[in-house]
């Protein structure tokens, strides 16, 4: 088994191999990652995206628990996959929470697991130190059909270093980011003059801040600027509409984990 201390090497060959995972796995397959630390969870989300974006094969991510709309587990992944056909592999997360509203969402994952393979595409779960012991009783077949051993993401250091040691290196060796800071550039000259010529809001916020709000996500010296544009815009999002909903919610989230880490 693969596990972390906390170096920075640890974390590109534990992210290289998932990488890889998804890159060369033709059919479907089964990877467990493990952590109790949600950030470093969701940040190694973000990086595994970006690589593999750069290889054009795209990931998702599916929350078991914001996500699954009383749906079984395996008819979640099919609407998943139904609604973006060019889903290359998925990522699995929120476990433990789903695991309270649904105690049985291990043992239909096992019973569903021919149906899960039979999706055609990896799928790895992100389990906790709890839900990776609950697995190897309650879904042992699933278990017992993982690609390689588990990945340990254990975090020594309280400040992440090592993680966002491997996340510039990972940002700034890719080929999208002149693409990511060209487009950033034309939508705040964009988001400039619409202020300036004082257009309405709600638009400014649907138009261009729904799409700078991500692309600021990514650049690791924007981080602050989500937090401006929350304050200015955020109560002209429409929040009955799912996609800016989805996106206000995942901003505000981003930068209350980053605030707590720089305060």
């Amino acid at each position: 088994m693969s596990r972390m201390n906390g170096d920075p090497n640890d974390y590109s060959d534990n992210i290289t191999i998932a990488e890889r995972f998804f890159l060369k796995t033709g059919r479907g397959g089964f990877l467990f990652a493990v952590t109790n630390d949600e950030f470093v969870q969701q940040e190694l989300n973000n990086i595994l995206q970006l690589r593999l974006l750069d290889k054009g094969k795209a990931l998702r991510i599916h929350d078991w628990q914001k996500d699954g709309d009383g749906l079984h587990p395996v008819e979640q992944l099919r609407c998943l996959i139904k609604s973006y056909p060019d889903t290359g592999g998925v990522i699995l997360a929120g476990l433990d929470a789903a695991l309270d509203q649904n105690p049985n969402l291990f043992v239909q994952l096992n019973f569903g697991r021919e149906a899960l393979t039979a999706l055609g595409i990896p799928l790895l779960f992100w389990l906790s130190s709890a839900s990776l012991h609950r697995i190897s009783f309650e879904a042992i077949d699933l278990y017992n059909q993982r690609a390689s051993s588990n990945l340990y993401f254990e975090t020594a250091d309280t400040d992440h270093t090592a993680l966002y040691s491997v996340a510039h290196e990972t940002l700034y060796a890719n080929k999208n980011l002149r693409f990511i800071e060209a487009r950033l550039t034309l939508l705040e000259q964009q988001l400039e003059e619409a202020e300036k010529n004082q257009r309405n809001p709600a638009e400014i916020a649907e138009e261009i801040v729904l799409e700078l709000l991500p692309l600021y996500a990514e650049i690791p010296d924007k981080t602050q600027s989500i937090q401006v544009l929350l304050d200015r815009y955020f109560n002209e999002f429409d929040l009955q509409k799912p996609e800016q909903c989805t996106f206000a919610a995942d901003a505000s989230m981003l930068w209350g984990m980053l605030k707590k880490l720089i305060y």
